[in-house]
């Protein structure tokens, strides 16, 4: 990020960071609980990710390009974790349980980003 954007949001993006890695270990966690293999291999991140490629803003310097790029990848996110819940509701009720408390926060982040960009 540059200028403003740098200021404004360097701090909020590193707390998101750190939430994101902390959901990834759980959910990396509950699949190994699972007997499900967990892989770093980025190669296979990027290919099994909702997100599609890998992308940035269009801008690194305007808050609200940022903002609306964040704001569209969680609504991707918001929309995987509601088929995941759906999947598995009645099934698996440690799961549901953890991806229904990761998806609280999504829709929490996702209030937040719309607020700041009405």
């Amino acid at each position: 990020m540059e200028g403003q954007a740098s200021f404004l949001l360097g701090d909020e993006l590193e707390e998101v960071a750190g939430q994101s890695l902390q959901a990834a270990k759980k959910l990396a966690d509950r699949i190994g609980e699972l007997g499900g293999v967990v892989t770093a291999d980025p190669t296979l991140l990027v290919r099994n990710s909702p997100l599609g490629e890998y992308s940035i803003p269009d801008s690194t310097r305007d808050v609200g390009v940022i903002l609306g790029h964040a704001l569209g990848r969680i609504c991707t996110i918001i929309g995987e974790y509601g088929a995941f819940l759906e999947q598995v509701r009645g099934r698996d009720e440690i799961s549901h349980r953890l991806v229904l408390d990761l998806l609280k926060e999504q829709v929490r982040r996702e209030s937040e980003i719309e607020a700041a960009l009405a």
